[in-house]
């Protein structure tokens, strides 16, 4: 028979089991919030994504509603092909990113579809724009802030290429940006500078190869 002070303690261990199942239950839970948003766009094949794209979009979008939450920010660039010199007209980006609370969908799960993605396609200056929100990083993870992009052209099969991310993010590895050092527009680290309105905009160049 246990005595009175060992009833105590048991109780008491008993509390602080509770007590780290709570813990590890919210920890785990917030764990799998993360990985919901962590749906990769490679679930779908490229082909797959560029095949719901439009007849004919625009080369300039905008991906949100004026009372989207977040910090305004437009994107541009010029598509080059193989050489990075000759803008490639006819070339189709497709781009999907997080909102401002890092989630795909306001459950926090990927869906087959992310809310804020649109589809570009280039004239004969290949260029591109979208105007959209800053992304932020999932919750609970240590990855940068990102789009995600998908693109083709004629003559250039459909490929993911790069994510963008952002000058000065905590999280980017140094080899990232080692790797993307001296590349100039053609970097995946997009440089954001606020214009005289607030808006934050940034410029990449996506050159494309056979």
């Amino acid at each position: 028979m246990l005595d009175e002070g060992s009833r105590r303690l048991s109780r008491r261990d008993l509390l602080g089991c509770a007590a780290v199942a709570l813990v590890s239950f919210l920890l785990l839970y917030g764990e799998a919030r993360g990985l919901f948003a962590l749906a990769a766009p490679q679930s779908r094949t490229p082909e797959e994504v560029l095949r719901e794209c439009p007849a004919n979009p625009p080369a300039k979008i905008v991906m949100v509603s004026p009372g989207e939450p977040g910090e305004p920010m437009v994107i541009s660039g010029t598509i080059y092909g193989a050489d990075g010199r000759t803008p490639l007209e006819g070339a189709r980006l497709y781009v999907y990113h997080t909102d401002a609370r890092g989630y795909y969908n306001p459950d926090g799960r990927m869906g087959p579809h992310p809310r804020l993605r649109g589809w570009m396609k280039t004239g004969a200056d290949g260029r591109y724009e979208f105007r959209t929100i800053k992304p932020a990083p999932y919750p609970g993870r240590i990855i940068p802030a990102h789009i995600h992009p998908t693109v083709d052209g004629p003559g250039y099969p459909a490929r993911w290429i790069a994510e963008y991310w952002f000058e000065g993010d905590p999280y980017l590895k140094s080899e990232d940006i080692a790797k993307n050092a001296g590349l100039g527009s053609f970097s995946a680290i997009v440089k954001l500078q606020r214009d005289t309105a607030g808006v934050l905009r940034g410029l990449r160049d996506i050159r494309l190869t056979r």
